[in-house]
C-alpha cells in the first residue's frame, strides 16, 4: 500500500521511508551480527549503523526539501515557468501574460494562475477553456485560474521581493502580490 501512493503523496513517501528505514536498521543489525560471530569483526556494527544513518538522512532531506517546495509555493521542478509564459505568448490571441504564478498546493496537486492580454479580434470564441486545457495537457496543471483582459495599459512588473505588481498609467500598484516564480 504505502510502495504504491509514495510517488503521489508526500505523507505515504515519510511512512514508506520510515518503514524502510526500520527494515534497513533491522538488516543492518543481522548482517553486523552475523560479522562480528564469524568473523570476529567489531568494526562491523558501527560501520553498518552509520550506513544505514546516511541512507536514512538522504531520503529524510529529499522528503524536506519537498515539502518545503510545496510550503514556499515554488514552482515544481518539472515545470519551466519561462516555458510556460512562452507557450501562452504563442497564441495568436494571447497579447501579454503578467501575474503568472506556477507552484504545488499539495503532492503532485499542481496550480497556475495569470493574467492574460487577450485581443478578442484575434478569436471568435472564448479562449479560456482551450487554454486551460492547453496548460494541464502541456504542464500537467490541474488547478488553472486564467484572468482574462483586454487592456493592454496594464503592466505587470517584478518587484526585488518576487511580487508581481500591476500598474497602470496614473495608478497605485495593485493587483497582484505574491509571485511564484521561483
Amino acid at each position: 500500500v504505502l510502495h504504491g501512493g509514495r510517488n503521489h503523496n508526500l505523507n505515504l513517501r515519510g511512512a514508506w521511508l520510515h518503514v524502510i528505514g526500520d527494515t534497513l536498521g533491522s538488516v543492518g543489525v543481522l548482517v553486523a551480527a552475523a560479522m562480528i560471530a564469524w568473523g570476529g569483526w567489531l568494526w562491523a556494527d558501527p560501520a553498518v549503523s552509520v550506513l544505514v544513518c546516511l541512507l536514512i538522512v538522504n531520503s529524510a532531506w529529499h522528503l524536506i526539501s519537498d515539502a518545503a517546495r510545496i510550503l514556499m509555493e515554488i514552482a515544481p521542478n518539472d515545470i519551466d515557468v519561462d516555458r510556460v509564459r512562452s507557450q501562452l505568448l504563442s497564441r495568436p490571441e494571447v497579447q501579454d501574460v503578467h501575474c503568472l504564478h506556477v507552484w504545488t498546493i499539495a503532492s503532485g496537486l499542481r496550480a497556475l494562475s495569470a493574467h492574460l492580454v487577450i485581443d478578442s479580434q484575434l478569436t471568435n470564441e472564448d479562449p479560456l477553456v482551450s487554454l486551460q486545457q492547453q496548460l494541464r495537457d502541456e504542464f500537467r496543471v490541474e488547478h488553472v485560474t486564467l484572468q482574462l483582459e483586454n487592456s493592454p495599459s496594464m503592466q505587470c512588473r517584478d518587484t526585488q521581493n518576487g511580487a508581481c505588481l500591476l500598474t497602470s498609467e496614473g495608478d497605485d500598484q495593485s493587483g497582484c502580490d505574491g509571485g511564484h516564480q521561483h
